[in-house]
């Protein structure tokens, strides 16, 4: 039966008034173990007779995918079918391609998009795909018109859209820009199609294909949507749902009359009819303190226990962290079910692509369009001329490689990255594994000898959760308690009590407070009185950093949230030696994106901030001299630096500065953990953009690469003779070793300046740079 559903109307919903009903569902079967779980996909059986199965996402560092049989019977699901493929956060299935049915997923940890044979469970090695960037969603889409597959793969305000070639007679049926093999193994094979611009960084996303719309949902709590089509013409996106809570997770349930969409947040699941109406709220019974990560569903019937479905999600709770199933039949119930609903009636399909022999058909690389009654061809992403029979590759490689595919650039020994742009760094040293979470370093130059100076960490996971000193080999020296700090900055040459020291500073998640400890000379962290400093009620700590003011001499902290609010402390000791802090200032920074990383350069009294999804920014780090202490400022106004739309990659993550010998030179690095690569821009306006860099595994396999960077600290100063010219030292989220084994534990790696930054540039830098001398205010 064909549904009757029409987006934003349906005849047969809008006949009648929806009554939104509370329901409660209870968790009938749980995942073992604890799992770092983020996405959830059931897989549909051919027939009856065969396993229903539930796949997942491993997030850890060790992680992967999971595939688990569900039989209706378990309240712990059995033991899984495991895929290492290192952190891992999207899945998918796919159907009817090659004869086989798969499962899709994207690696965090490499970026390369895999296929798994369901039957076998044996990865298409040869299909895998890189897909250079971080992504949150991903959805498949199979055209009712042409019968080609597509996904569509959600990352920072953009979605990359790709098409699935299948094998022909043991051909590769795609460009003939590339070579023909006639032996060829792969029965998939990627082509990406166009990058589409979307307004918000989607956590989900859902396929009508009766409407050929693909909808998707994220931070700002609206759902969008925008029609699948086969065009490389941009579609517009348009707000469906307006919310203000954010989403999840995103799911449709194909009822025989109409589509259910159902909206997941943190904490409970909407479900909407074909108007927009809600008609169904559900929570779940018997669970404490729970977050849900993602929702999937499965419309057919699972033994008595799930005799009308179920509902996977991806749960955190203290009773259960990884996955569970929930039954669908109270939430149902009264709906228009369906339970014989196949996706594989959705994707059966006698049509083709459009043909234009005169033109070769596009080479098989792009769309046979018809403009102005003559044919013409719209090249996908990587092709070009009138025919689509010629490679193109961004920025031609940069002139570091050659462009040996659509998009794909080989690259010279000592470039990397999607156009050969990033300069290859390798380690001198990293940290001795430590704590599970790991994310921010600060340098501390030491006033006694530069070889004496420590590398201070945070471990923000509950496990471990405090401080780390480390010295310049990466030898660990010191663990310091404290609540979950986030990042860290010192505070030079502050007055506490009767003598002068430096001072640690962190936000402290684990109850929202401003962590301070004393750091003496000889490099060790001590306590110090008044060391937690409360923030405002309901207010959210996240990304901090330090200010040492060069116009009135008094020391600030900044701390943000990830709504972007700023808050602003003087940092002050009573005459017996407690810190105290007064909240000078609040400003909303960036675009109101979530921000974490930031630093000051204090002598020309600015604040460089990330905004994660979006940019970097410059504001004033001086309280106005009229401002009313406390109160918000608003006249607070950013400089953009950069943005995703010029040189940056999100996540904007780390910021750091390097001084040079005046108060016009030096450069900012800030970390790109999507591309697990750092920009540098000089200090001064216009703050010109210089290049970027990557940190690769050394050349003896002593040290790993760094993947999925996080926070960065770097200074100029000559500390060593492994660090002449200065030192960069940044996190490394997943901690490979020489086996290939991973650990569950952080590290970060160590790096001379001098190997980042180009002779010409390093000339720049002051070698002698003091902090505690600093530079005065021109």
């Amino acid at each position: 039966m064909q549904m009757l559903l029409r987006w934003p109307l349906l005849a047969l919903a809008a006949a009648r008034v929806a009554a939104q009903t509370r329901v409660s569902v209870t968790l009938r079967a749980t995942t073992a173990g604890e799992i770092a779980s983020d996405k959830a996909a059931f897989y549909y059986p051919s027939s009856n007779t065969s396993d229903v199965l539930v796949v997942g996402n491993d997030g850890a560092a060790t992680g992967g995918i999971s595939v688990w049989t569900v039989t209706g019977t378990d309240a712990v699901l059995p033991e899984p079918i495991f895929h290492k493929t290192g952190r891992t956060k999207l899945v998918g299935v796919l159907y009817g391609l090659a004869d086989k049915d798969w499962i899709v997923t994207l690696a965090q940890s490499d970026s390369f998009l895999r296929f798994f044979d369901v039957d076998t469970q044996n990865e298409l090695e040869e299909a895998r795909f890189k897909v250079w960037g971080d992504y949150s969603a991903l959805c498949g889409w199979r055209s009712a018109d042409s019968g080609m597959q597509y996904i569509y793969i959600f990352g920072k305000k953009q979605v990359k859209v790709y098409m699935v070639h299948e094998k022909d007679n043991g051909l590769k049926v795609l460009e003939v820009s590339l070579p023909v093999v006639e032996t060829c193994v792969a029965v998939l094979i990627l082509q990406q199609i166009q990058t589409i611009a979307v307004p918000i960084e989607a956590e989900g996303c859902a396929v009508s294909s009766t409407l050929q719309s693909i909808l998707y949902g994220g931070d700002d709590g609206n759902v969008y949507t925008f029609p699948a089509h086969e065009s490389i013409a941009n579609p517009k996106s348009r707000v469906i749902l307006s919310g203000k809570a954010q989403i999840a997770g995103l799911a449709l349930y194909f009822g025989v009359e109409e589509e259910y969409l159902f909206v997941l947040y943190e904490e409970s699941i909407t479900v909407f009819n074909g108007i927009f109406q809600p008609v169904r709220n559900i929570k779940l019974d018997g669970v404490e303190d729970y977050a849900l990560n993602d929702i999937a569903i499965y419309q057919r019937v699972i033994g008595t226990t799930f005799a009308e479905g179920a509902l996977a999600f991806a749960i955190e709770s203290d009773d259960v962290t990884g996955f569970a199933l929930a039954p669908l039949e109270s939430v149902v119930n009264g709906l228009s079910v369906n339970l014989a609903f196949s996706p594989r009636d959705v994707t059966k399909t006698n049509g083709s692509l459009p043909t234009c022999e005169e033109l070769s058909n596009c080479h098989g690389s792009g769309y046979c369009v018809t403009t102005q009654d003559a044919p013409a061809c719209d090249c996908f992403a990587g092709f070009k001329g009138g025919m689509c029979g010629a490679l193109s590759c961004a920025n031609n490689c940069n002139q570091h490689g050659t462009c040996a595919g659509p998009n794909i650039c080989e690259c010279e020994e000592g470039w990397s990255g999607p156009t050969c742009a990033f300069k290859v760094a390798y380690p001198k040293f990293e940290t001795e594994e430590n704590g599970k979470d790991g994310d921010d370093p600060a340098i501390w130059i030491s006033p006694v000898s530069r070889n004496l100076s420590r590398i201070i960490t945070t471990i923000k996971s509950k496990e471990g959760a405090g401080f780390a000193v480390f010295d310049l080999e990466g030898k660990r020296l010191q663990q310091f308690a404290a609540g979950e700090p986030n990042n860290v900055d010192i505070l030079y040459g502050f007055p506490l009590g009767d003598h002068i020291t430096d001072l640690v500073y962190a936000a402290c998640r684990e109850d929202n407070t401003l962590c301070f400890a004393e750091l003496t000379n000889n490099g060790t962290l001590v306590d110090v009185p008044g060391s937690g400093q409360a923030t405002p009620n309901g207010y959210t700590v996240y990304g901090s950093c330090t200010y040492h003011s060069p116009i009135t001499d008094k020391f600030f902290v900044f701390v943000n949230a990830k709504d972007a609010t700023y808050l602003q402390y003087e940092v002050s000791s009573s005459k017996n030696g407690t810190l105290n802090t007064t909240l000078v200032r609040s400003f909303r920074g960036g675009t109101g994106g979530q921000v974490e990383g930031c630093v000051t350069d204090e002598p020309n009294g600015w604040l460089l901030l990330g905004e994660e999804p979006y940019g970097l920014w410059r504001y004033s780090a001086e309280p106005p001299a009229d401002h009313k202490a406390g109160e918000p400022d608003e006249n607070a106004v950013g400089y953009l630096i950069d943005s995703v739309e010029g040189n940056l990659y999100a996540d904007v993550e780390g910021v750091t500065l390097v001084y040079g010998s005046s108060n016009t030179t030096g450069f900012i690095l800030v970390s790109c953990q999507g591309m697990s690569a750092y920009n540098v821009y000089r200090r001064f306006p216009p703050h010109e953009f210089v290049g970027q860099f990557t940190i690769q595994t050394t050349p003896d396999g002593r040290i790993d690469r760094v993947t999925n960077t996080d926070g960065i600290a770097a200074v100029g100063t000559a500390l060593n003779e492994d660090f002449p010219r200065g030192l960069v030292v940044t996190h490394d989220d997943v901690n490979e070793a020489a086996d290939q084994t991973v650990s569950e534990e952080a590290a970060f790696k160590l790096i001379s300046l001098a190997d980042v930054l180009d002779a010409a540039l390093l000339i720049e830098i002051d070698t002698n740079w003091d902090p505690r001398a600093g530079q005065k205010p021109q």
